[in-house]
């Protein structure tokens, strides 16, 4: 596996990822689910996605879209050919900004306002899938060479794939009701997701969360479990062991320092909560590289 990620204040806000999967891989048995959006290109290889109950055929060129709410998996991997899918996910952060005048909504609409006909492939003959496979290259190479403001060139490249799917689905014609929901609803998250990465250190309660947005703590419970398919408190343990990997594998800190800049009272809650999420204890994760983790997901 190749990683590239662009960080902020410790936040992962956009990630290239290429995976080379075989049928022997354990990771390819499990349905994943994660708060980040995702479009994937499969580079080489055959073999079967599916995708909250439906079934697509993978072969080289084709692009997938997936929310952040859509339980995904690879299977039936044709062992004659070398598998290899490049994954770019971001955090929606990545594309609105709280502060700015410029934000759009248009540019996540195939992610949260899809049509009932909505395909999650778009096939590679499709004339829209060879730009977005050159845009593909296009960004790796800006991962690659790191060049001055190599992140906003990223951002721009990743906003013309945006756009491009957004008119391939037809999405470009949002009600301007439906437009100023969505914005709100967007607005209100990264307020929340942007208070627990600032904050991960210390203890944080739903009512806390809830406070932020001016919701009664259930209420907000439903709210952000419909908005980013998970609850409050399993997201916050999530962006803890996340952060906790990161700090294993990446700094000398003990065991116990980690436990603490993660927001857990104790080494002996966070080995617990970390053994059962991951499936190992700190230390073991500490011989693998990041991507070799798997947070289930449920």
């Amino acid at each position: 596996m190749n990683y590239e990620v662009i960080l902020m204040d410790g936040m992962n806000l956009l990630s290239l990822e290429t995976y080379f999967l075989n049928t022997e891989r354990e990771c390819i048995n499990e349905f994943i689910v994660h708060h980040e959006l995702e479009i994937s290109l499969v580079k080489s290889g055959q073999g079967e996605y599916l995708i909250d109950g439906k079934t697509y055929e993978m072969r080289e060129g084709d692009i997938f879209v997936l929310n952040n709410i859509e339980f995904h998996q690879i299977v039936n991997i044709n062992p004659r050919f070398e598998f290899v899918n490049e994954v770019i996910m971001f955090d929606p952060r990545f594309v609105w900004a709280l502060e700015s005048n410029l934000f759009d909504a248009r540019f996540l609409s195939i992610f949260f306002e899809r049509k009932p006909t909505f395909k999650n492939r778009v096939e590679r003959d499709c004339p829209v899938a060879l730009e977005i496979r050159n845009l593909f290259v296009e960004m790796s190479e800006e991962f690659r060479e790191k060049l001055p403001e190599y992140q906003l060139l990223l951002k721009v490249k990743l906003l013309n794939i945006l756009a491009l799917l957004t008119r391939h689905y037809g999405l470009t014609k949002i009600g301007k009701e439906e437009y100023s929901h969505r914005k709100q609803d967007l607005a209100l998250l990264n307020k929340v997701t942007h208070f627990i990465d600032l904050h991960i250190a210390e203890p944080i309660r739903l009512e806390d969360m809830a406070a932020i947005v001016y919701m009664n703590p259930s209420y907000f419970s439903t709210f952000f479990k419909k908005s980013l398919g998970i609850n409050p408190s399993d997201y916050l343990a999530r962006k803890r062991i996340r952060r906790a990997i990161e700090f294993l594998q990446n700094s000398d800190k003990t065991i116990l320092e980690i436990s603490t800049l993660c927001g857990f009272n104790n080494t002996a809650n966070f080995n617990k909560t970390f053994k059962k999420m991951i499936g190992k204890v700190p230390s073991e994760v500490r011989k693998l590289s990041y991507k070799e983790v798997q947070i289930p997901a449920r």
